[in-house]
């Protein structure tokens, strides 16, 4: 009797590993991926992205039978963010006004020596001096405002990978953020305003979901990036600098108001159509009604009566809400054991991890400055090369976001491209003689500069992905995945101890 009970449990063991690697694909559950542009809420889209599956798939929610996987009926991301923003962050009281000539003076400065090293860069990359100038001819005629941002981001990350525009960036941030906070913030004479950045904008792991407003889609629009054709030319909108411009002249407004003899002069009022992109059902009249009075009383925050006007207020999940399970740990190998456990009961997973992953060889790379990242795994896969493991990750990057990191995939280690520059620098010193003043010949210096740029794009093009895409999804490898994953979170149902 012994022979079979050990049969039984080597073939117990052995069933149970392969339902370990069973595939699990939750994408055909989601509506399409959006993109949050420059907006830091990718908290917030992610958490909206659970959601979205959290009503499909649950007992139903009270106030719509709609299907979540609708575009229009998606739960909002850019609302969630909003909410969270003043669900916790309350206006703060007056206080006296700041002198801001210093803090001013300090961005100026901070400001031209960026300026510096940047125009320096351009005069000796002539791959990110090509993007400049196809970002600042950008028309956007025959373009996409994904093509555009593709741009962007590539210049963005040229500039970060020199060495010499890390340090001038982070002065020239730091000045800027305190003038701000001192113009602006919780701290100044003008109430707080809506944190467009990663920290706060949506917190999933610690929300208590039974008294957050639901907004969908339809009602406030998640895209970061809205382009629309408007003759005689294309039109950008991007969401941040509508709610950042609407703030400002409203902002401006009350303090003209507040201090006759104010040195501040208004903005220019945001068209009506423009501040619709966010929330295309409020009527025109009522945008007036919001701004006016933002504008004349002591800056009531005009955001959050649009979020108001475009979400009823008892629409909320209440006693249905599910509950939000978070666990973080610095070893993601425990993590990866949560995200099997939960994609195995057809659960997708809320992810903040290093996104240095899909865009640098080594997450070591000191000119990877990219922060945490928020997302959702929503499947695990076989690969179909390698006996791999793989993770579907859902971003909120867009469409073509996955393709442009992939093609543009940093492929130098730290160490390679601290050879590179080693040996750059060497053969100017040797080669480039010097002209008067004591500097080297701007021809020479170029010359190696542009041989370095060719072997670096060699060597990147030749470096091993650790991931690949799949329209828009990031499709990454196990072993790439578990060593950049800091946290995860997930939705139970409410009846769970």
């Amino acid at each position: 009797m012994r022979t079979p009970k050990v049969l039984f449990v080597a073939c117990f063991i052995f069933s149970s590993s392969l339902f370990a690697q069973e595939n699990i694909d939750l994408r055909p559950e989601f509506g399409p991926i959006r993109q949050q542009g420059y907006l830091g809420f990718c908290n917030a889209y992610a958490a909206a992205d659970l959601l979205s599956y959290w009503l499909n798939n649950s007992a139903g929610f009270k106030n719509t039978k709609k299907d979540t996987r609708e575009k229009e009926n998606m739960v909002s991301g850019l609302a969630y963010a909003l909410w969270y923003n003043f669900k916790h962050e309350p206006p703060a009281s007056l206080k006296e006004k700041t002198n801001l000539v210093p803090l001013r003076k300090k961005v100026s400065e901070a400001r031209k020596k960026l300026d510096e090293v940047t125009k320096e860069i351009y005069n000796s990359d002539p791959t990110a001096a090509t993007i400049k100038n196809k970002i600042e001819s950008w028309q956007g005629e025959n373009s996409s405002v994904q093509q555009l941002m593709d741009l962007q981001s590539q210049l963005e990350t040229l500039l970060h990978s020199n060495q010499k525009y890390i340090e001038p960036t982070s002065d020239y941030n730091i000045a800027k953020n305190d003038l701000f906070n001192a113009t602006y913030g919780k701290n100044s004479s003008l109430s707080y305003r809506i944190n467009l950045d990663e920290e706060g904008s949506g917190e999933f792991a610690k929300e208590d979901l039974s008294n957050m407003s639901i907004c969908f889609e339809k009602e406030v629009n998640s895209e970061g990036v809205i382009f629309k054709k408007e003759e005689p030319e294309t039109v950008i909108y991007s969401t941040k600098d509508v709610i950042l411009d609407l703030q400002d002249s409203c902002a401006y407004m009350a303090r003209q108001k507040k201090e006759k003899n104010s040195v501040y002069t208004t903005s220019s009022s945001l068209p009506n159509e423009t501040i619709k992109t966010m929330f295309p059902n409020i009527r025109e009249r009522v945008i007036k009604r919001i701004t006016d009075q933002s504008n004349k009383m002591f800056y009531i925050e005009p955001i959050s009566y649009l979020l108001k006007k475009s979400c009823p207020l008892n629409r909320k999940l209440g006693k249905r809400a599910p509950i939000v399970t978070s666990y973080s740990v610095d070893s993601g190998v425990e993590l990866i054991n949560w995200i099997d456990k939960q994609l195995e009961n057809k659960k997708p997973i809320y992810i903040v991890y290093n996104p240095d992953v899909f865009s640098f060889s080594g997450v070591e790379l000191p000119s990877s400055n990219l922060g945490p990242h928020a997302a959702v795994v929503v499947g695990r896969l076989k690969s179909p090369n390698v006996s791999k493991i793989e993770y579907i990750i859902r971003n909120s990057n867009g469409l073509g976001g996955c393709e442009y990191i992939y093609a543009n995939y940093y492929g130098l280690t730290e160490k390679q491209e601290q050879a590179l520059v080693k040996e750059m620098q060497e053969k100017i010193d040797k080669n480039c003689s010097c002209t008067e003043g004591s500097e080297y010949d701007k021809s020479c210096v170029q010359k190696y500069a542009d041989e370095t740029n060719e072997r670096r794009k060699d060597l990147g093009s030749k470096a091993v992905r650790p991931y690949r895409c799949e329209n828009g999804y990031y499709i990454i490898e196990k072993e790439a995945f578990e060593p950049v994953l800091s946290a995860v979170a997930w939705l139970e149902d409410p009846q769970k101890q």
